[in-house]
């Protein structure tokens, strides 16, 4: 019996990871994702990011929009082809359009969230998205979870729900504003996950992976120069209607009308 368990277990093993190369691609990302949280908290001076986000944000996806378009041209491909592949696919293009815009809120938040919990905190909070994922995946794709991956979501939010508590006076669940930001990167992540996977199940058909990509990239670039990004995260967070003004003055100089008109 142990030893048909082993069996199936090294079976769903080679399923996840058919080959070694995808083993030590999982490894990598896993790497880089906690390292992330670790760089952006050594940032800081003195609790403070002293630098813009959005900018980050920015020049990390061009980096990746223009390896993209290199990998895309590397395979044998020229810009012609480039340009009929982009041009021919308009609609999966504008369907890419949502995830980029929750993916770049989800980037942007990455920046500001760190700046106001330690690493181990912001990954733990983070894992809230598996217990949204979890629901929405059955609510909207009929994939039923298990006993036991009920329990592990459980016992996942009581220990969110423990780390945001104050047992010095009593049993206290602290929710605040930053909280509050943790909880709408956890929807954005959740939610661009699962509209991506209704994508790539159908939506984007025989797109190049490459090309899905540029439209991905392409989405997060716009959605980060949109009006609301740059005082969703400003350094100094003022008070929320002080921030509503900025985004007014924003859309105001974009468009070209003096700060104070109408």
């Amino acid at each position: 019996c142990f030893g048909r368990k082993k069996k199936m277990t090294l079976e769903g093993f080679r399923e996840v990871f058919p080959t070694r190369g995808t083993f030590f691609i999982f490894i990598g990302y896993m790497a880089l994702f906690i390292n992330l949280g670790l760089l952006v908290t050594a940032s800081k001076r003195n609790g403070k990011l002293q630098y813009n986000p959005v900018t980050v944000v920015f020049l990390t996806e061009m980096l990746k929009l223009f390896a993209s378009i290199v990998i895309f041209l590397r395979e044998g491909n020229n810009f012609s082809d480039l340009y009929k592949a982009v041009t021919s696919n308009r609609k999966v293009a504008l369907l890419y359009f949502v995830p980029a815009t929750l993916y770049a809120f989800y980037n942007i938040l990455t920046f500001y969230n760190l700046e106001n919990y330690d690493p181990t905190t912001y990954f733990l909070l983070l894992q809230l998205r598996v217990v949204v994922t979890g629901v929405v995946y059955q609510v909207l794709f009929n994939q039923r979870l298990t006993y036991l991956q009920w329990l592990s979501l459980l016992i996942l939010t009581a220990g969110c729900v423990v780390k945001q508590s104050n047992f010095a006076s009593g049993i206290v669940v602290t929710f605040d504003f930053s909280l509050f930001l943790i909880m709408i990167q956890v929807f954005c992540s959740c939610f661009a996950g699962v509209y991506n996977e209704y994508l790539l199940k159908g939506k984007s058909g025989e797109v190049h992976t490459m090309i899905q990509n540029v439209f991905m990239y392409s989405g997060v670039l716009y959605s980060s120069l949109s009006p609301l990004s740059p005082c969703m995260l400003t350094l100094d967070v003022p008070p929320f209607p002080a921030r509503l003004d900025d985004c007014k003055r924003v859309d105001h100089f974009r468009k070209g009308r003096a700060p104070g008109s109408l």
